[in-house]
């Protein structure tokens, strides 16, 4: 008895980071997966083909073909970013400290921001507070817009 099977398999490649989906309008997190093409033997894999990359929301799931050229930029990009989990971690954190400084400094944002950055760097590494901390801001901003 010959087994062969045929089909699409795909799999996460990378964490993207934090981005609002022009699709559904959150601020999400973002990863690159890869689909091929395949053929198997006895559930071994023969041949592959037609590989594409595709940027997905982790909210609708919505997915955009990546440009071969852009892939491999992408992909260095995201080589920078924290982790998922660490960047989920200090999404949080910056949430719970933003709390404690306003309750500490009420009405002076200054003091409340300086406050808020000094406790995540000393939790996290300032390369990945700043980022998660900017794309923070820019989710609050983009729900709260001045006037």
């Amino acid at each position: 008895m010959l087994f062969v099977g045929w089909g699409k398999k795909g799999k996460e490649i990378a964490y993207a980071g934090i981005e609002k989906c022009p699709h559904c309008r959150n601020w999400t997190h973002f990863a690159i997966f890869e689909t091929t093409k395949r053929v198997t033997l006895y559930f071994v894999p023969v041949a592959s083909w037609d590989k594409k990359a595709y940027l997905v929301c982790g909210t609708c799931e919505t997915a955009w073909e990546l440009e071969p050229s852009a892939v491999s930029k992408t992909l260095a990009d995201s080589a920078q970013l924290p982790p998922r989990e660490q960047a989920e971690a200090i999404w949080r954190d910056l949430d719970v400290e933003l709390l404690a400084a306003a309750e500490a400094h009420p009405g002076d944002t200054d003091a409340v921001y300086r406050l808020t950055m000094d406790r995540l760097y000393a939790k996290h590494p300032r390369q990945w507070a700043d980022y998660v901390a900017g794309r923070r801001f820019a989710a609050f901003a983009d729900t709260n817009p001045p006037g």
